[in-house]
């Protein structure tokens, strides 16, 4: 305990210090071993598998058989966050699979922070310098049909034909195979799907801006101008439906 309280007045000093820059802060343990097999009776198993749907552990159970709960979803110790918060830190993200939190830090918290027994290591979370998109070419399509001039596919493509060809989707949705029923996760730097026309009629089961800690993956105040304009290409190629323009697999 005498430890515990150092460590509780040596950065209590710098609590409240207006932070500067986000990092990551990462634990070195979970309270169990990384090697060892995880009881199902356990307190710490049964707290990861309530974070997982039913739907899940069923399709972890196909790849990982009855040990479908890995060290990687345990939690995060709840006694290193609290410890955290008391000194004034506040966590924007808990990660269970990095075994880590990210917080805004000034310079010397992150300096206090190396310091504690128990964290691994502090790093500033990366930055993207965004660059100025290039004109593309449109490519061409004139592979895609017959002598007569006829296209050779039930569905019109328009330019992604290029992109479905390379994986032979076009073939693919001839048989009557479209998607259906699959379920895809996305994660990219936001999502303007609901104004976007190749993807405004799309089935969207739910979405979260980790940013903005708000369930808007569009454009906000206080976003990167356009940043939401990679995951909405990203939505596009794969899922978006916009016959003569653009049709994802």
């Amino acid at each position: 305990m005498r430890k515990l309280f150092l460590f509780l007045f040596m950065l209590s000093a710098f609590g409240y210090i207006y932070p500067q820059t986000k990092y990551m802060i990462y634990f070195k343990d979970k309270g169990v071993s990384s090697s060892g097999k995880l009881s199902k009776t356990s307190e710490l198993y049964k707290e990861a598998e309530k974070e997982l749907s039913p739907r899940a552990i069923e399709r972890r159970k196909q790849v990982l058989g009855d040990n479908y709960i890995t060290y990687q979803d345990i939690p995060i110790r709840a006694d290193y966050i609290d410890l955290l918060k008391k000194v004034g830190l506040k966590i924007e993200n808990q990660l269970n699979w990095f075994n880590a939190v990210s917080a805004y830090l000034t310079d010397e918290q992150v300096a206090q922070l190396k310091n504690i027994i128990f964290i691994d290591k502090v790093e500033p979370v990366r930055v993207h310098i965004e660059s100025k998109p290039q004109t593309e070419k449109q490519p061409d399509q004139s592979f895609m049909k017959n002598s007569s001039g006829k296209t050779l596919h039930s569905l019109d493509y328009g330019p992604s034909i290029v992109q479905d060809d390379l994986c032979d989707i076009p073939v693919v949705h001839d048989l009557g195979f479209d998607g259906s029923s699959v379920w895809v996760g996305i994660l990219d730097s936001g999502f303007r799907w609901k104004v976007a026309t190749s993807l405004s009629g799309r089935h969207v089961e739910a979405e979260h801006d980790f940013v903005q800690n708000d369930d808007n993956t569009a454009n906000e105040n206080g976003d990167s101008s356009d940043q939401d304009s990679h995951g909405t290409a990203v939505f596009s190629i794969l899922g978006g439906y916009s016959p003569g323009h653009i049709i994802g697999p």
